[in-house]
């Protein structure tokens, strides 16, 4: 009955809140266009009809990069997959790696609907999935109930779930009932086992880490060897996929680190690239020598000229370091990165 009522409630709030939805979107459009571009998508209205496919849900760039080898292993094996997405990042990146893919009718990018059982029913019309996978940790509580009606299993995938939210989630135990509403979980780790066990969701596989499955683009096992260039024989530290509002404490940390009598070579990765700019400033206002990565190196991370070493700008081409924590010493360069030196002369 609770869960119920709650549904009824998050039913009402998103039909009331569609105008602020549409509002959000037309000002991020002011930045990146494609937020404002197939808004009938949005609505549960598509171009496309991809009936049968596997549904994979990646919100954004971080999830889309790491569905990317489980992707290619259900194309490779005679699937067809439609991808929903939230940010263009996410999109983008699909239409990216897939588009001969796209072109040839075996995929298809596109928006994740809104929170309303419409636009949900639109989508399941259009594709008819036979499963769906739901990349990390997504909780949308009409997305898993409106599933469950169409018939649709729909699983996490290379779920984990954090310490955080689990003692959040103990105070208000709604999410567990919505997560007991997925058909199953394939999870990063034993540990992830037990906690998704422990609070009721059924059918778990431990399945491990999809980033460290993705293959390494040549043109960077190829960088490596710039890397005397960039650091010399000082230790690298990579921030990596830093967000808005964890800046300042990575900063202190950087200064910090770079008082060190090992000088450290630090990379600084802002998750969004139109924090670019924003974060090149952050840098300059604490009085850190830096230059960002495309002043210095290509797209492919060759060096442009004869330079100091780059300091570039987020995350996005560099792909992942196998089997590393996102913010730890690193010899692979990451493409557009920020990076700092100690001393007024880069070195």
């Amino acid at each position: 009955m609770r869960l119920w009522l709650f549904l009824r409630l998050w039913s009402l709030l998103w039909h009331a809140g569609l105008p602020l939805a549409l509002l959000y979107l037309w000002r991020r459009g002011r930045k990146d266009p494609l937020y404002a571009q197939h808004l009938a998508e949005r609505f549960g209205r598509y171009r496309q009809r991809l009936p049968g496919a596997v549904w994979v849900h990646a919100v954004s760039l971080g999830e889309m990069r790491s569905a990317v080898p489980l992707i290619r292993a259900l194309l490779d094996r005679g699937d067809r997959v439609v991808t929903t997405h939230f940010t263009p990042a996410g999109r983008r990146e699909a239409e990216r790696v897939f588009a001969s893919e796209i072109a040839a009718g075996r995929l298809a990018a596109v928006w994740v609907p809104f929170e309303t059982a419409w636009a949900y029913a639109g989508f399941f019309r259009a594709f008819r999935p036979r499963a769906g996978l739901v990349m990390e940790i997504e909780i949308w509580p009409r997305m898993i109930f409106a599933a469950r009606s169409a018939g649709v299993s729909l699983f996490m995938c290379n779920a984990q779930y954090p310490t955080k939210s689990m003692a959040r989630d103990a105070k208000l135990k709604l999410r567990h009932k919505l997560m007991q509403g997925y058909a199953g979980a394939f999870v990063k780790s034993d540990l992830q086992a037990r906690r998704f066990a422990s609070v009721g969701v059924q059918n778990i596989h431990v399945t491990g880490e999809l980033r460290f499955d993705q293959p390494i683009p040549p043109h960077l096992v190829e960088a490596a060897a710039i890397r005397p260039l960039l650091a010399g024989d000082r230790p690298v530290i990579t921030f990596a996929s830093a967000v808005e509002g964890e800046d300042d404490l990575y900063l202190d940390a950087i200064a910090s680190a770079l008082a060190h009598p090992s000088r450290p070579f630090v990379v600084y990765v802002p998750r969004k690239p139109e924090r670019f700019d924003a974060v090149a400033g952050m840098l300059a206002a604490r009085g850190f020598t830096f230059l960002r990565r495309s002043h210095t190196l290509d797209a492919t991370l060759t060096p442009k000229r004869a330079s100091p070493p780059p300091r570039g700008e987020g995350m996005g081409e560099g792909g992942t370091p196998p089997k590393t924590h996102p913010t730890s010493s690193s010899a692979t360069p990451w493409a557009r990165c920020i990076s700092t030196s100690p001393s007024p002369t880069a070195s």
